[in-house]
């Protein structure tokens, strides 16, 4: 009995060891997911006109915190209830736009120029050292209609690889008003293809889906906010660009639904290709019988349209 007790405490203090060395492993491999839906509820209590923010400048500082966390541990990317990818570029597009109240036109002068002042303290204290930083606070001034940056806006309009801050750079850009950046906006209408997706809200597969670029839409914005005309339906891409950001969500969670729709609903060989990719990977038979339905009903639904 003794030497089954001692087996025992042995066997119990292996496991209690084995979980030491172990587990800290494994919830470092394991990384910790923010829904996007709580990034947002947390930016609306900073940006709701009863909150403890007593003046912009206190406003700012919460929302750069905020966007700071967002940059540090992105959330999890998802299709939105109502239509499109959310993703962090989404999240972190909504967070900078909310700075000043999401750009209210009733914005007053002297709160532009608190969050401008905020601003370019901001990047002096910790803009200098971090570029990714310094990018997002440039972005941030332009949008207070500062034109000392209109050169930065374009470089990054022009030059940066993340879709979502070449449309926040154009979206500055339409507040500064300055006409220098009129050939850098032109060629983004006519050349970049960050693309999403827009729906009107359905999330049925044959709703012949919409595939725009929201860069080219910000630049047609800020070419007509200069009195320059644009031609109809500049915004609209390539089907195909689309699909990669889409493809990556469907391993992103464990039940993509909304993500095959959208993907089937986009339609091209591109996209079929992507959920048949998805079918062949999965271990989910019901996913699987999902995914094919959806590609089924698209392709029925393009043939009757």
């Amino acid at each position: 009995m003794n030497t089954i007790y001692r087996s025992s405490i042995r066997l119990a203090m292996i496991a209690c060891l084995a979980q030491v060395i172990f587990l800290p492993r494994i919830c470092a491999a394991e990384p910790v997911r923010v829904k996007s839906s709580d990034r947002i509820a947390a930016l609306q209590v900073i940006t709701n006109k009863y909150s403890a923010a007593a003046s912009a400048r206190e406003r700012a500082e919460q929302c750069f915190s905020l966007l700071k966390q967002e940059m540090k541990l992105p959330s999890t990317a998802g299709m939105g209830s109502a239509g499109g990818p959310i993703d962090t570029g989404y999240v972190q597009n909504v967070i900078i736009g909310s700075f000043l109240y999401s750009n209210a036109p009733n914005v007053g002068e002297q709160e532009r120029l608190e969050v401008r002042e905020w601003a370019k303290d901001a990047l002096k204290r910790e803009g200098e050292a971090d570029k990714e930083l310094h990018d997002r606070l440039i972005l941030l001034i332009g949008h207070t209609g500062d034109k000392s940056v209109v050169g930065e806006l374009v470089t990054i309009l022009q030059n940066h690889p993340e879709g979502y801050m070449r449309y926040e750079a154009a979206m500055a850009l339409f507040d500064t008003k300055d006409p220098a950046s009129v050939p850098a906006l032109k060629h983004a209408l006519e050349t970049d293809t960050y693309a999403r997706v827009r729906t009107g809200g359905s999330l049925e597969p044959n709703v012949g889906a919409i595939v725009y670029s929201p860069v080219r839409q910000a630049a047609a914005r800020a070419l007509k906010h200069l009195g320059l005309s644009v031609p109809e339906e500049a915004d609209i891409v390539d089907a195909k660009n689309v699909v990669p950001q889409l493809e990556k969500m469907l391993y992103s969670n464990d039940a993509p639904f909304r993500e095959l729709m959208f993907l089937a609903g986009v339609g091209g060989p591109d996209a079929e290709d992507a959920v048949n990719r998805f079918i062949a990977k999965t271990a989910s038979s019901s996913l699987a019988d999902f995914a094919r339905d959806a590609l089924e009903r698209a392709k029925t639904g393009r043939a009757i349209n």
